[in-house]
């Protein structure tokens, strides 16, 4: 095999695996820049969560609760509706997290649709 047929094997290798891996990275980091918010947004499902478990309801469970200093990249939106629901977007691939708090026996537990179809995160946490 000639040096040419070498460095064009060699080449299209190298762009094999950029193709496989550079999607993976990709993938990887919208994940754990939602992970991350997660992480950061647990004083505001835990303010939601004392407002419900106090007065028994939902209703303005949300209210008074402030967006947390996210350390990492921030979101493009987020907001806290009255009834406790948090939305947070943005991100590398659009995340959307949505975290919904439900009132049983008097503790808030959270129902959560995150992620996009190449960044989902895990978000089930529970009070």
């Amino acid at each position: 095999m000639s040096c040419f047929g070498k460095g064009f094997f060699g080449a299209l290798v190298v762009l094999a695996v950029a193709a496989f891996l550079v999607p993976q990275y990709a993938d990887y980091a919208a994940s754990a820049e939602a992970s991350a918010w997660m992480a950061q947004v647990v004083s505001v499902q835990d303010h939601v969560a004392a407002n419900a478990e106090r007065n028994d309801s939902l209703v303005n469970s949300g209210l008074g609760a402030k967006q947390p200093n996210f350390s990492t990249r921030a979101p493009t939106y987020f907001e806290v509706t009255t009834d406790g629901t948090i939305f947070i977007q943005g991100g590398r691939e659009g995340q959307l997290i949505v975290l919904v708090p439900e009132l049983k026996e008097g503790k808030v537990s959270w129902r959560c649709v995150g992620g996009s179809r190449k960044a989902t995160t895990r978000c089930n946490r529970k009070n």
